[in-house]
């Protein structure tokens, strides 16, 4: 009972967090940290007989932390000097994640320097976001 509500508490935490105690530090393979974690998840279970329903959950969970953490924030900062040093070249918007028009802006050079410029003011008033959501840190 006393390891149930350790692996509870635990669980609470780092939901609460926004961090996950198997994929903090340096891993090689974050997806095998998770499947290993998953793992220990199923043996603690036995030993401490949570329904599968409640695995599942935890599993969801885990995987939801995994993936926050697996992004990483873009930071407006960067994608602001990005545009401003290499602009033309597209850079910025790689580093966002919109790598089709990326390389439109390479091989046109910024559709002849309009885009880049439009790109800057949209980045400056925060329109331009990366891909994946919002930005980590802004202006």
């Amino acid at each position: 009972m006393k390891k149930l509500l350790n692996f509870t508490l635990i669980l609470a935490l780092l939901f609460a967090f926004n961090t996950s105690y198997a994929v903090s530090g340096t891993y090689a393979s974050l997806g095998k940290t998770i499947d290993q974690t998953s793992l220990d998840l199923k043996q603690g279970a036995k030993k401490s007989k949570l329904s599968k329903k409640k695995i599942k959950r935890l599993q969801k969970i885990q995987k939801k932390i995994a993936k926050k953490q697996a992004k990483g924030g873009k930071s407006q900062v960067v994608a602001l000097l990005l545009v401003l040093f290499f602009g033309v070249l597209g850079i910025h918007r790689f580093y966002l994640g919109h790598n089709l028009i990326g390389v439109l802006m390479l091989l046109t050079a910024g559709l002849f320097g309009i885009l880049a410029l439009i790109d800057l003011v949209r980045i400056i008033i925060g329109s331009l976001k990366p891909k994946d959501g919002d930005y980590e840190t802004k202006l």
